[in-house]
């Protein structure tokens, strides 16, 4: 039943996750941002979340679940096949240009 694990499991988990997705330094920056100290290294980082105290622990599992989450769904809709008329020159230019205005890239939130 998904939920029921230890909580060090799942945060060590999500770090796994994450770690594939996000370089050091971008999470350095939200772990700043979010007031949970400093990452000297992933194996580091692990090793002081899961000898923290609940309280921390916890607010660490919620920053890396909302983490993964906006990797899902960024993962599921940042891909867009676009479909092109046969032109050149010009053309092809103005109309990929219209194309790629259509895509919305959205900003990693922060929370």
């Amino acid at each position: 039943m998904p939920g029921t694990e230890p909580q060090d499991f799942r945060i060590k988990k999500l770090l796994e996750e994450i770690r594939q997705k996000y370089s050091l330094s971008d999470l350095r920056a939200i772990l700043k941002a979010e007031d949970l100290g400093p990452a000297p290294g992933w194996e580091k980082l692990t090793e002081r979340f899961l000898e923290s105290d609940v309280d921390l622990k916890s607010r660490v599992e919620v920053l890396l679940k909302g983490l993964r989450g906006d990797l899902i769904l960024a993962g599921t809709k940042i891909c867009r096949c676009l479909s092109l008329p046969m032109i050149r020159g010009r053309s092809l230019q103005r109309h990929l240009h219209q194309s790629i205005q259509l895509l919305r890239v959205s900003e990693p939130r922060i929370r």
